[in-house]
């Protein structure tokens, strides 16, 4: 439980929040319509570990190290935890460089062996012309199975890739989860877990792994006495980690995109978040001065309690 870090590796800390209110939400995301699309404690655990089953049948095994080029989305939280419940290292793919050479380093770094994305992917478009297939595509349910080859990154062996150009088809990808069976490797609490990437800012972006334990240190580190937050902060960065929710039990708001859509204003967002209770909203400080001028502007009425910010000085934004 939170607090006793003592033999504890996240997906019981996701079984912790699932047994205690099965039936709250765990997370809501919002799509480009502003339509409202939970996921509740209980699904989030239980969907992890059935991706896990189907990925231990594609031939992850403990320790292995999974690179995911997916965006901030249900599909994305659940194919995260899903990777660590089959005892799998996570790491997210990004390409920051203007020549996108930089993914290699990430790949070559971390050992990753298997690629998670989706087929419009502008890090997988990138990657493609550099990849040779060792076998045919194989179409398995939801998701191509490719076995790969890559002179720049010779550690990747596949690429699992998914079809999800609209939010209707992450909704039938999660649907597709409920005929597997459940399953959740023996893991220590010092066992790897999560390698975060830091932004980059003073070089290349670093590698930085973290065991459960230290991730679940993270979350009850930072813990907030809230019951709903919006964060604004993407999945594919460390303020995406869902520390308030593991630390806190918080019900998290997030955006959830599409390759090469727009994103939501943090204005609208910020009024969503309102609607629903939120008691907290994390935010990068240029989104901080948005929302400053959308009071001034009267485009927001409503204040939340608490903004949690960082990775970037703030100034002072008066006393609104």
């Amino acid at each position: 439980m939170p607090g006793d870090l003592t033999g504890e590796v996240l997906m019981k800390r996701f079984q912790y929040r699932a047994d205690t209110d099965p039936n709250k939400d765990g997370f809501v995301f919002v799509d480009q319509t502003m339509n409202r699309i939970p996921l509740s404690r209980f699904q989030i655990w239980d969907m992890s570990g059935r991706y896990a089953s189907r990925l231990r049948r594609y031939g992850i095994k403990t320790g292995d190290v999974v690179c995911s080029m997916m965006k901030t989305s249900r599909t994305k939280l659940i194919t995260t935890f899903g990777v660590i419940a089959a005892g799998g290292v996570f790491i997210n793919g990004l390409a920051m460089l203007n020549d996108g050479q930089d993914i290699f380093r990430v790949l070559n770094t971390s050992n990753s062996e298997t690629i998670l994305t989706s087929w419009s992917n502008p890090e997988f478009v990138f990657l493609q012309k550099y990849l040779q297939m060792r076998k045919s595509p194989s179409d398995v349910g939801f998701e191509t199975i490719i076995p790969v080859q890559c002179s720049q990154a010779p550690c990747l062996k596949q690429l699992i890739v998914y079809k999800l150009n609209s939010h209707q088809d992450h909704t039938t990808f999660l649907s597709s989860l409920a005929d597997e069976d459940f399953y959740e490797a023996d893991v220590n609490t010092d066992d790897e877990a999560y390698i975060f990437l830091t932004s980059g800012s003073t070089s290349y972006s670093k590698m930085v792994p973290r065991t459960h334990r230290e991730c679940l240190a993270i979350a009850d580190s930072i813990k907030q006495d809230v019951d709903i937050v919006l964060n604004n902060r993407k999945m594919e960065w460390i303020g995406g980690f869902p520390s308030l929710y593991l630390g806190s039990g918080a019900t998290t708001i997030v955006q959830e995109y599409l390759d090469g859509s727009s994103t939501l204003n943090v204005a609208d967002m910020w009024n969503f978040a309102c609607d629903e209770g939120a008691s907290a909203a994390v935010l990068l400080p240029p989104e901080v001065m948005v929302i400053k001028q959308a009071f001034d502007e009267g485009k927001i009425t409503r204040h939340i309690k608490r903004i949690i910010s960082g990775a970037q000085p703030i100034r002072r934004v008066g006393n609104k």
